[in-house]
């Protein structure tokens, strides 16, 4: 495996140096309704793959501000088992303007409870509702990744 690889995580921008780079390519889906949870584990795994080889991984989507911030903080959490409120401020010290949507971070949480048998409770975006409505959608939201 080279040395160095990408998550593609965008609908618009083509892998432009195949030849350079090994590339998982997760195609974006431009809805408020989209999921990352199904993407998890395969991004986990890639990130591991890379690090045994002793490479690095850039994930990357069209802002970096959603999509790539969730699937990180799910590598995170996943590979270094870090809580979400861990994962979420050492990715934030990293990248500043990081604010994944509402619906990603109800599948992070209910990654988070999976894992570890807890939620995080501290709301970690301002746009992020911390009502115990959203808490409570993310068990419904275990269930409907093992579904997929």
């Amino acid at each position: 495996m080279r040395d160095h690889a990408h998550v593609n995580f965008t609908s618009e921008y083509e892998d432009c140096f195949p030849s350079h780079f090994v590339y998982l390519r997760l195609r974006a889906r431009v809805k408020s309704s989209e999921r990352l949870g199904p993407c998890f584990d395969q991004v986990a795994e890639f990130v591991i793959k890379v690090q045994h080889a002793g490479g690095r991984v850039l994930v990357h989507c069209q802002e970096g501000i959603s999509r790539s911030a969730a699937l990180v903080l799910a590598v995170m959490i996943m590979n270094e088992m870090q809580t979400l409120n861990q994962a979420f401020d050492v990715l934030r010290s990293a990248r500043l303007v990081i604010e994944p949507s509402s619906n990603f971070l109800r599948e992070l949480r209910a990654l988070e409870r999976r894992l570890f048998g807890v939620l995080s409770t501290r709301r970690l975006t301002p746009a992020e509702k911390a009502s115990t409505d959203d808490l409570e959608a993310s068990d419904n939201i275990d269930e409907e990744l093992t579904r997929h």
